[in-house]
């Protein structure tokens, strides 16, 4: 039985400059809110990737795991929301910590994942897709086609996968010469290996 896809990631990538929220944040909250911001930031990616839930009693055993006060935690994700660095909608409404910066982050390192990414209710990162609509997507480009002229098994969706990651207005057109060309190579080595 394959194990689950990995939901979360093992690191991330952090800025060695501040931008000016974050100078803003650690101006109100000193070094122990930046260390409360970067454990939470460790949370959001290591458990589900780009969000993690955050009521009252995760506050208290986030606080409590760390050596912290309810108090000072809070303090600092209010701090994190007025400042923009979480986004306070989702907050408030789903009780999510999220932000546009950390999606765009998750979604930068697992670009090579086959998986489904950010759910539509969370989603902060325009041009995302829910997660069913990749699945149905996925499930039609891994079908076997068999090409009329050669009879030989290809799969299209492979060579389409390849020409839709560049911005070519001639993409139809190319694709369709490269699936010509490989079908008179497959063609060529059957005829060969006869």
């Amino acid at each position: 039985m394959a194990r689950p896809p990995k939901q979360g990631i093992d690191y991330f990538p952090m800025d060695v400059q501040d931008d000016i929220n974050i100078q803003l944040f650690r101006a109100d909250t000193g070094m122990i809110g930046f260390a409360i911001l970067v454990k939470l930031w460790q949370k959001i990616y290591g458990e589900n990737g780009y969000f993690c839930r955050f009521d009252e009693d995760v506050l208290v055993l986030f606080a409590n795991e760390h050596h912290l006060t309810p108090t000072q935690v809070k303090k600092a994700i209010d701090s994190a929301l007025s400042r923009g660095i979480f986004d306070k909608t989702l907050y408030e409404n789903e009780q999510i910590l999220t932000s546009l910066d950390v999606q765009e982050r998750f979604l930068s390192a697992t670009k090579k994942r086959v998986s489904p990414q950010i759910s539509d209710a969370y989603s902060l990162v325009s041009g995302v897709h829910n997660p069913q609509s990749k699945e149905k997507k996925r499930e039609k480009e891994s079908r076997v086609y068999v090409t009329p002229r050669t009879q030989k098994k290809t799969n299209p969706p492979i060579i389409r996968s390849v020409f839709n990651n560049y911005d070519d207005p001639n993409a139809e057109e190319s694709l369709r010469i490269a699936e010509e060309l490989i079908a008179r190579q497959i063609d060529t080595c059957s005829q060969n290996s006869n």
